[in-house]
């Protein structure tokens, strides 16, 4: 189903409130809804009403729990027929075959969205995360596989070499159907997770799978790649040191080899997972290097712009996962 969004807060009160636009295009898409238009205006009773009534839309209304009951209630008579109230909280009401749905931003609308809107039955979604060095190529291949399933819509959110993908179709909760096997088929080589499963979740399972440490250097990234690592998940189980400086070694790929070799030696651990950094008038380069006990791996990668220490800490974490993946990686 799809939703006109409006959002009528106040916008220095948004920022304080634990709201993320992303995050609620991705619950849309989990939940087989989306979001075809998106509107914020400051909160004004007069002037939030013409904005509401510009369309006959499916429509989602997001504003303070203080407000709703006032906002609702002056003008009843147009909003159509009453269908519920939620939880003491979210208002539902259904005009032209339309619903309008009042809900409070600063309460756990998640919640309360999940008991009103029902996935169609019969339709599933399946959600699963790619290293994507090329997002036009990761289009083409889903515009492909609608033209397979004529059921099938996709929502794509994209964030710095790393890609979440959702798709709804015609299925079966529960079950491995074509679809997904047609997705292990055209992403095997980019694949990290399905069913919101994260590229750090991965590494930390799969390290605790092997039942191995690691060690990290970082002289590249600030610490953000060990705050990605160390969020959300018990990471000291696998880790054998984190170890993040100004400088690590000299930043070449014999300097991070030499590095990283010596590391492995003297630390304790068995892998070492080492990120250094040139920078340039233009451009950084980053290199890294996973080393365990078979062999060194050196990488390098050329960033321009803003966000560089995200990609790089994407791209660095993309190669350990598919190290760790690989059956030859040994300990």
């Amino acid at each position: 189903m799809e939703f006109n969004i409006y959002i009528f807060i106040e916008q220095a009160k948004l920022s304080q409130i634990e709201f993320d636009i992303v995050s609620m295009h991705k619950f849309f898409a989990l939940n087989d809804n989306y979001c075809k238009k998106l509107v914020f205006l400051n909160y004004d009773k007069d002037s939030c009403w013409q904005e509401l009534e510009k369309e006959e839309e499916n429509k989602i209304v997001f504003m303070e729990n203080s407000q709703i009951d006032d906002f609702t209630f002056s003008k009843l008579s147009s909003l159509g027929k009453y269908i519920g109230t939620v939880d003491e909280q979210a208002l539902v009401f259904e005009k032209d075959e339309k619903k309008i749905i009042f809900l409070p931003i600063d309460n756990d609308w998640q919640k309360l969205l999940k008991e009103i809107l029902k996935k169609q039955e019969g339709r599933k979604t399946y959600s699963f995360q790619i290293f994507a060095s090329n997002l036009q190529d990761v289009k083409n291949e889903l515009e492909d596989l609608k033209k397979s399933f004529d059921s099938l819509s996709y929502s794509l959110f994209y964030n710095n070499l790393l890609c979440n993908v959702v798709l709804s179709y015609l299925g079966q909760e529960g079950q491995i159907d074509e679809v997904q096997l047609r997705v292990a088929s055209k992403f095997k080589e980019m694949l990290i997770g399905e069913n919101g499963l994260e590229i750090e979740q991965a590494i930390f399972g799969l390290l605790r799978l092997k039942n191995c440490k690691i060690a990290i250097f970082d002289s590249a990234t600030g610490g953000h790649l060990e705050k990605r690592l160390f969020e959300g998940q018990n990471f000291n189980e696998v880790l054998a040191l984190a170890n993040i400086e100004s400088e690590i070694c000299q930043p070449s790929a014999e300097g991070v080899y030499n590095f990283s070799l010596n590391k492995l030696k003297s630390c304790g651990s068995d892998i070492v997972f080492a990120i250094t950094k040139v920078q340039k008038v233009d451009d950084e380069e980053f290199i890294f290097a996973i080393a365990d006990k078979k062999a060194v791996h050196v990488f390098k990668n050329k960033f321009v712009g803003h966000g560089n220490k995200i990609m790089a800490s994407n791209s660095a974490l993309f190669q350990l996962f598919k190290k760790l993946k690989q059956n030859d990686f040994a300990f």
